[in-house]
């Protein structure tokens, strides 16, 4: 079963409290059992524009009755209803997310994919133009040094503060980690001083402290699991879960760890290394972890994966480059060059780019957000001025 992780962490939290004021034994008869998810969807492949039907009348509760129906369609549109339909205008591959809301409260959520075709085949991006069937219409960048969360359009215009660090509300040091819920529509951050996660609407609206504990001073990433309910971040020891309120410590070493990114349709979390440098992955749960990547990296940093084409793209500041590998570690290369210290690094496969950050290429400059086709053709500055330091870089919707 698939709960979200805002109903496992407040589903625990609520029992705890019941389980404190009420005598022993009686809890059963007032715990409300939650909702099973599930849908069917037709055809989940064709050619755009594809119109996909999607039923919901499968899903049940145990104990009482299912209220609420909330799609989300990958592509930025959401609907309401058991049975609903949803045109796909353009080529790509999108996540159906179906969330059932009972009428208690508790949530369940599953999701599918749906693999939209051209009817000329893969479209070739023009050089200095963004293809239209990018699902994604901004990018999130957290800047540690102005200790800012700030979003801009795909091209670099329209610059927006979200979240600033000194509002009394979520008071942060050095804004770190980044993640995005394009179901909620909110985004997930946190500092690297402070102990402390919060989140917001995507345009920063309604900030609220999620979760504060000492396991989180050191914060320097931060990744959603939708479908199990699971939020991972990272310290400079290990990479370290939250399930149902409990902590799960996934994977230490004698290295410093850098970035990580999760690949949900196959199990894997991937990360990066420095001191020994290496780029490495291992199952969700931590288990089975391996060396992909190891010698003449420079210092590993972040950290994005192209699922469609099997790559896996990395940001190496010590040598001003971007490269990439399979996904096995085999075949590494040198994909963009002469980038200065770059950060972090995020993949739009669909429209066939990829963006970086990057730190002051001079003392006192501003930082820069970049951006270049997957192969390293066709760089572009996007961000050049107003920015300290840009640290995670993210791609979402409004």
């Amino acid at each position: 079963m698939r709960r979200s992780f805002h109903s496992s962490y407040v589903a625990v939290v609520g029992l705890l409290a019941l389980t404190s004021i009420l005598p022993q034994g009686c809890l059963g008869m007032f715990q409300n059992l939650p909702p099973e998810a599930e849908f069917n969807a037709s055809p989940t492949q064709g050619v755009a524009p594809l119109t996909v039907s999607l039923d919901a009348s499968g899903s049940s509760d145990p104990d009482g009755h299912i209220q609420g129906y909330d799609w989300a369609f990958g592509d930025g549109d959401r609907a309401t209803g058991r049975s609903v339909t949803h045109t796909f205008k353009a080529s790509g591959t999108y996540t159906v997310r179906l969330t059932v809301t009972d009428d208690g409260g508790l949530t369940d959520r599953t999701a599918t994919t749906i693999t939209v075709s051209s009817i000329s085949g893969p479209i070739d991006p023009i050089p200095g133009d963004l293809p239209s069937f990018s699902p994604y219409a901004k990018i999130y960048w957290t800047d540690s040094h102005a200790n800012l969360v700030q979003r801009a359009d795909l091209d670099g215009s329209n610059v927006e503060t979200l979240i600033r660090g000194s509002n009394p509300q979520i008071t942060v040091q050095q804004m770190r980690g980044l993640a995005l819920d394009p179901d909620e529509e909110k985004l997930y951050w946190g500092g690297t001083q402070m102990g402390k996660v919060f989140r917001a609407f995507w345009d920063g609206s309604s900030p609220e402290l999620l979760l504060e504990s000492q396991e989180y001073r050191g914060l320097q990433e931060l990744g959603l699991d939708l479908d199990n309910g699971h939020l991972y971040w990272a310290t400079q020891n290990g990479i370290s879960r939250i399930e149902k309120g409990d902590v799960d410590y996934l994977v230490s070493s004698s290295g410093q760890f850098e970035y990580f990114t999760l690949d949900r349709q196959n199990d894997k979390i991937y990360w990066t290394t420095s001191s020994p440098n290496t780029v490495r992955r291992a199952d969700l749960d931590g288990s089975n972890a391996e060396d992909l990547v190891t010698g003449n990296l420079g210092t590993p940093q972040g950290i994005a994966l192209d699922r469609s084409s099997g790559h896996l793209y990395w940001a190496d500041p010590t040598n001003g480059v971007i490269r990439r590998a399979r996904l096995d570690g085999s075949q590494p290369e040198t994909v963009v060059e002469r980038l200065g210290y770059v950060r972090d690094v995020t993949v739009d496969a669909a429209a066939g780019k990829i963006y970086w950050s990057a730190d002051p290429p001079t003392q006192g400059g501003s930082g820069i957000i970049r951006r270049a086709n997957l192969d390293g053709s066709n760089v572009e500055d996007l961000v050049t001025s107003g920015l300290r330091f840009p640290m995670n870089i993210e791609l979402g919707g409004q």
